[in-house]
């Protein structure tokens, strides 16, 4: 009866074991970040100006507003027509690139500055982890994340021929 006993917590234990022992085996979720989307137009547009830029940037980063000073100048598209209004939003697109491209310590200066950090003369715009701040959170991800491989080869011509092909030194 003892043995019987005995012999049934070991067989459980033994299950358990294997168990365990499978689930190690599988690989665990990486603890790496998605990597991430380019920085399009459109993900500007409907994300970064309609939701951020437009709202909160535009009331003073313009010509005329209370940082037409500073080095983040933005256009206001909807103050010009037809083709110029693509063009005030390639360039805002480039302005917020560049604010994001720049860091102090290992962080964006343009998530510090919404934050009311830097000396950021608008206080803070944005608080903490609120919608717009996820955004522009989202934008500095895609725009310090390096060029998948599968997005280069995608762009090349597989019937080109070699790059230096009838190159002579």
């Amino acid at each position: 009866m003892l043995l019987a006993k005995h012999g049934s917590v070991l067989f459980v234990a033994g299950v358990l074991l294997l168990f365990a022992v499978s689930w190690a085996d599988e690989p665990s979720p990486s603890k790496e970040p998605a990597p991430a989307l380019p920085v399009t137009q459109e993900f500007f547009e409907t994300e970064v100006w309609a939701k951020v830029g437009a709202l909160e940037c535009l009331k003073c980063h313009k010509l005329g507003g209370d940082a037409e000073d500073t080095r983040f100048v933005l256009v206001d598209p909807k103050r010009v027509a037809g083709a110029e209004q693509a063009q005030a939003l390639r360039q805002n697109r480039e302005s917020f690139t560049k604010m994001a491209r720049l860091k102090e310590g290992d962080q964006s200066r343009l998530l510090l500055k919404v934050l009311g950090g830097l000396d950021h003369g608008g206080k803070q715009v944005l608080k903490p982890d609120s919608a717009g701040h996820r955004v522009l959170q989202e934008f500095v991800h895609r725009v310090h994340a390096p060029i998948p491989k599968s997005a280069i080869e995608a762009t090349q011509d597989p019937n080109a021929p070699p790059f230096f092909e009838g190159v002579l030194m």
